[in-house]
């Protein structure tokens, strides 16, 4: 095993055919993945820059999650996705949603996960800000706050 690339595992409420049983892989280092790309010019001329820094915050939350936590993503048929769905010990689910950008949007596909999943402390990880969703706060934090989830 070269411990290069990992696999996110979906997340499910229940089994219905709703959600999509593919995993999504990551590289456990940026560098590897921008060389196994050819991708050596600098970060703001680079095409992508989000799936660089999901790739980034993915690295980082593995780093930090352990037993009995568990990280997963969350996609349906129809394409509503939501980054990350960290499983904490009490079988609290937070979403979380990686933005490279400062503005401070909630998606449509956490909006669908928070409407269909039970949910406690939702996030954005894009910049410091609260934001409400019915009667439910959203939460805008910077990646090195990641540690703070837990």
């Amino acid at each position: 095993m070269t411990f290069v690339l990992k696999l996110l595992l979906p997340f499910f409420k229940n089994r219905r055919k709703e959600l999509i049983k593919t995993p999504k892989v990551f590289f456990c280092d940026n560098g590897l993945r921008n060389f196994s790309l050819g991708m050596f010019n600098s970060f703001k001329e680079r095409i992508g820059q989000g799936q660089v820094f999901e790739n980034f915050t993915f690295s980082e939350l593995f780093k930090l999650i352990t037993a009995p936590h568990s990280l997963h993503y969350w996609r349906t048929q129809h394409k509503a996705e939501v980054d990350f769905a960290l499983r904490k010990s009490d079988a609290k689910i937070i979403p979380l949603e990686v933005k490279l950008s400062s503005k401070t949007k909630v998606s449509q596909g956490f909006r669908h996960f928070w409407r269909n999943i039970s949910l406690r402390k939702p996030m954005n990880r894009a910049i410091l800000e609260n934001k409400k969703i019915g009667n439910t706060q959203v939460r805008f934090i910077l990646s090195y706050q990641l540690p703070n989830l837990f």
